[in-house]
């Protein structure tokens, strides 16, 4: 199965203070951390979608040799971030993992254990921590064109809701899966 992980790092960052993703987090930049947990996690490639920080992202881009795509409709909302993933996908793609660039504590175990799960179900799966649901979700590719109608802040989760007879949960041995980072102190 080719998987890939689509970073979503179009937002503006404002409850931080704007360029969140380059505020350090533990040493690094928080959209580091992130970038790296994809890189060692058995995906087949990464696409970084940037917005407000693409100077930022082309650079992470090039150290990590992964695939950047900036997203000129960012400040519309993440939906659009989202599609600009999708419609950037290759077409042997079987499923993408939507990452998001400010959760930087999510295990390259835990999204092992997602692209193992998804391997052997091939629709959406969803990891849980102690019941409660996290990022990153896994699509079948079969979803992109209904994730490219999904616009302004929603994200997939319109997807989901339409197909909750598709989803696996499966809970993962992983708090970082439900810790987003909006404001530094």
């Amino acid at each position: 199965m080719k998987i890939y992980a689509i970073v979503l790092a179009g937002g503006e960052g404002k409850r931080a203070g704007g360029n969140k993703l380059s505020k350090v987090v533990d040493g690094k930049p928080m959209l580091q951390w992130v970038i790296e947990s994809a890189k060692e996690a058995e995906f087949e490639g990464i696409i970084l979608v940037s917005g407000k920080e693409k100077d930022f992202c082309e650079e992470l881009s090039k150290i990590y040799n992964i695939s950047h795509v900036y997203n000129e409709n960012w400040n519309l909302g993440m939906g659009y971030t989202l599609k600009k993933g999708v419609e950037n996908l290759p077409k042997e793609a079987d499923g993408f993992a939507i990452l998001l660039g400010d959760m930087p504590y999510i295990k390259k175990e835990t999204l092992n254990t997602l692209i193992k799960e998804f391997s052997n179900y091939k629709e959406i799966v969803i990891p849980t921590f102690q019941g409660k649901k996290g990022h990153p979700p896994i699509f079948s590719t079969k979803y992109v064109e209904e994730v490219r109608r999904v616009f302004k802040d929603m994200g997939a989760r319109e997807v989901i809701k339409n197909h909750q007879e598709k989803v696996k949960f499966v809970e993962v041995d992983d708090e970082g899966i439900l810790i987003d980072i909006d404001t530094f102190n």
